[in-house]
């Protein structure tokens, strides 16, 4: 405020000689928007000699007449960004200089960042011990789309590349780092994947990772509406780029509308057997069917919601027996629309059908049913299994090893 009455108190005191005032006020103005330009002011450049002492080389040289200077080559020349924001995409041509960029990102905050290339993992490691916690671990899995019973208790060497991906993000996510440098983000993985991953870690990083930054470097430019980047820099060669800024992230889920829900008794039955039941940790004979939704994702079956009877007597209650997308969608936020169209369905296609309910333990860890509008109701365990536990464990018997333990 004081910097601004004085501006004005100038400008009055000259306002006889126009000219002078304009220049006084053009200076001022100039100075004010420095003042309080947030912006980091970047230049990058090399010094190179192209010609050695080498008798070839200075043929070369003579011949298309280079000279015997150090040329000077500039990479990035009074470029500016704000530093201030979280998500940061740097993408254009191979040896345009968005991994320089990346390294000046690094030498900037020093001993604050962690690259994704750096993390190492023991290849025996298991998913589930990313955290001390075990209630923490599932959420956090969850989270990233790594939500899958076979998951929590598989090895880092038995995952696929796409969720080899995942488990370093989150470990790079949970570190004591608030700065994460992804160089070739995600070159090696398909698109779809690609996509998937992405949108998945811009969401888990706004949603519980609000204190870190990250930026990524790739010649991919079809991943910004599923990263959502607030700075989107597409670097051309020498010191030419154009640089966005996202007012505000999208809320729009880009799945979604690429989603369609049906029912189909027959064609459920074959994709369930086929291509879904490998994907379930429970049995994969089921009785008493209803009906089965299916989720397609540009036309290709993505998703599938069994529907069978439950066990009241009157038969109006649907139950919902099993839930599965196939792994690479998990945790793009699909679920619970597809679980509340599955369920419109059901109630349309047949009115005697007053509800629908389901049991399921993973609703501890991820509550996509109650998004979808389920209401939560406690399910006890029968006592007499209580009962057991308590038993055995007074016997300094392990109640889990005593279950599948035949002999």
């Amino acid at each position: 405020s004081t910097l601004y009455l004085m501006i004005l108190k100038d400008l009055s005191v000259r306002d006889k000689n126009n000219c002078t005032v304009s220049r006084f006020y053009n200076r001022v103005r100039y100075k004010m928007h420095d003042l309080f330009d947030k912006r980091e002011l970047i230049n990058i450049n090399f010094d190179v000699s192209l010609v050695g002492d080498s008798e070839k080389e200075q043929y070369i040289a003579d011949a298309f007449g280079l000279g015997y200077a150090t040329k000077k080559f500039d990479i990035y020349k009074s470029f500016k960004i704000d530093l201030s924001k979280q998500i940061y995409y740097f993408t254009g041509d191979s040896g345009s200089g968005k991994s320089i960029l990346l390294g000046y990102i690094k030498e900037r905050y020093k001993d604050s960042y962690i690259d994704f290339d750096d993390v190492q993992i023991d290849k025996e490691e298991k998913l589930y011990s990313i955290c001390n916690d075990l209630n923490d671990s599932i959420r956090m899995l969850n989270m990233v789309g790594l939500g899958d019973a076979f998951l929590y208790l598989s090895q880092y060497k038995h995952i696929s590349d796409g969720q080899r991906t995942r488990y370093k993000l989150l470990k790079c996510l949970l570190s004591d780092k608030n700065i994460i440098v992804v160089d070739e983000f995600l070159a090696t993985l398909d698109r779809d994947t690609a996509k998937i991953v992405s949108y998945n870690l811009q969401r888990t990083l706004r949603k519980k990772f609000s204190n870190k930054k990250l930026f990524v470097a790739t010649t991919h430019r079809d991943l910004n509406s599923y990263l959502r980047a607030d700075i989107l820099l597409t670097k051309l060669y020498g010191t030419e780029y154009t640089l966005d800024v996202r007012a505000k992230a999208d809320e729009e889920n880009p799945f979604v509308k690429h989603c369609r829900t049906t029912l189909s008794m027959q064609k459920g039955k074959d994709l369930w057997s086929k291509r879904f039941a490998q994907f379930h940790y429970r049995g994969h004979t089921i009785s008493f069917l209803i009906d089965i939704a299916l989720l397609d994702y540009k036309n290709e079956p993505i998703g599938i919601i069994v529907f069978k009877s439950a066990t009241n007597k009157k038969n109006d209650i649907a139950r919902i027996s099993r839930v599965v997308l196939l792994p690479k969608f998990r945790g793009v936020g699909i679920s619970h629309d597809f679980l509340r169209n599955s369920c419109r369905l059901i109630f349309d296609k047949y009115p005697n059908i007053r509800a629908v309910d389901t049991v399921a333990i993973m609703t501890h860890f991820n509550p996509f049913f109650e998004k979808a509008g389920f209401e939560n109701i406690e399910y006890k365990p029968f006592d007499y299994i209580r009962e057991l536990k308590t038993y055995l464990e007074s016997k300094n018997i392990n109640f889990y090893r005593f279950r599948i333990d035949k002999s």
